[in-house]
């Protein structure tokens, strides 16, 4: 994986379940965004769900994608009230759960934003 942007660091964690991407927004106050925006370089083939993370590994929410209507081209638009985003919580990541039938599946996230 290549991240060129320098707010955000990437890891990637295989649970038994499957495979989790961490993208770190602890630089970031996230109580001052409203949505995340993240888009894909082909249509997702299946559940993939999105979800926030605080300083002390507790989840917010979780939002299917695939459940969602595409605001663009393989888009999809996540409001931070659909993740259950407190602002008393330091929320230190976002992460991306693939499910294990996806596991030789390829595609790029060409795109995470945190939206005003």
């Amino acid at each position: 994986i290549i991240n060129n942007h320098p707010q955000f660091s990437v890891g990637i964690k295989e649970p038994e379940s499957g495979a989790e991407l961490y993208f770190d927004i602890s630089k970031i106050d996230i109580a001052y965004f409203s949505k995340i925006r993240i888009s894909f370089d082909k249509p997702i083939p299946g559940k993939i769900e999105l979800g926030v993370l605080d300083a002390k590994e507790k989840e917010g929410g979780v939002v299917e994608l695939n459940k969602l209507t595409p605001s663009g081209p393989n888009t999809y638009e996540v409001s931070v009230s659909d993740l259950e985003v407190y602002n008393e919580s330091e929320w230190t990541d976002i992460f991306v759960i693939f499910p294990e039938k996806m596991k030789n599946t390829k595609f790029i996230i060409k795109e995470l934003v945190v939206l005003p």
